[in-house]
């Protein structure tokens, strides 16, 4: 397999050339609670009228609606990756992709991205065939709208020790473009995490990604932008709108191991790589990372 260059931005054709590398990934899904954070407005007097009611209630039927496929939310898979064949601890890339999956194309734009939220994590076991090497983010690209990394901070220092479940990097990656519908061109945005070198015989890279699912409210309209002639009168009837919208995306993640099975998970689930991944060299489980 040719060697990955971590230093250079891909272009969308040499993600699609990496993806047929790919093998599939399990699924553990953990329970995750999801909290809305209702927008801060000054206390509401007097009623929302019908007419501002019928304009909130058509502003979060478009919203929902959005992305739909044939009258139903599309349907969009979410899947870590790396090159089929890469030896423990050797590979320097790990990706993350979402496929299309339905008969429709979907488009993202910059005023309405698809916004993944990535965290980069330790993994504290130090056992013989887990030994931490080291070894830090040096890259995160992606040629499917913009990525942010630690807060707009850059990627900096890793620690290669620590407490389990340490935070290393947090990446926020609001993709944009269009997916084709499956089977009919480019179905996959993807994003490339660079990792340094630092291998050594028989061990694995002890880090971890987790991946948030985006929410139903992700997708929700602002009340300001609504445009109401007194929208403080209408927070009450706003916020209930915003807590009982409905995800116009149906999300899976792709497993288990080197299978294709789809494996359904709920909007603001937490997915961790630990439970999933490609199968390392070998045929091994992952059970410590993605390798």
């Amino acid at each position: 397999m040719t060697e990955r260059d971590s230093s250079t931005t891909s272009a969308r054709r040499d993600f699609s050339r990496r993806r047929a590398l790919a093998a599939g990934a399990a699924w553990t899904v953990p329970a995750a609670a999801v909290s809305v954070a209702a927008p801060a407005y000054a206390a509401s007097s007097g009623t929302c009228n019908s007419a501002s009611v019928q304009k909130i209630d058509a502003a979060f039927l478009k919203a929902e609606q959005q992305f739909f496929c044939n009258g139903k939310p599309i349907s969009l898979d979410i899947n870590f990756y790396q090159p089929l064949g890469a030896g423990n601890g050797y590979a320097t890339d790990v990706y993350v992709n979402v496929t299309n999956a339905d008969s429709c194309p979907v488009t993202f734009s910059s005023t309405q991205p698809l916004n993944l939220g990535v965290r980069l994590m330790s993994y504290n076991d130090l056992s013989a065939t887990k030994v931490r090497t080291g070894r830090g983010l040096t890259s995160v690209v992606t040629s499917w709208g913009t990525r942010t990394v630690n807060g707009g901070g850059g990627i900096g220092p890793q620690p290669t020790n620590g407490a389990a479940n340490q935070v290393h990097h947090t990446v926020n990656w609001a993709a944009t473009g269009k997916l084709a519908a499956a089977g009919s061109g480019d179905t996959t945005a993807d994003i490339r995490f660079g990792i340094s070198g630092g291998a050594v015989s028989g061990q694995r890279w002890t880090n971890y990604l987790t991946v948030t699912v985006p929410t139903a409210q992700t997708f929700a309209p602002s009340l300001a932008s609504i445009g109401l002639p007194n929208q403080s009168l209408c927070v009450d009837y706003y916020n209930q709108k915003l807590a009982t919208m409905k995800s116009p995306i149906n999300w899976t993640m792709s497993g288990p191991q080197t299978s294709n099975t789809k494996v359904p998970v709920q909007p603001g689930t937490v997915i961790s790589s630990l439970d999933t991944g490609n199968a390392s060299t070998g045929g091994a489980a992952s059970k410590d990372g993605i390798w």
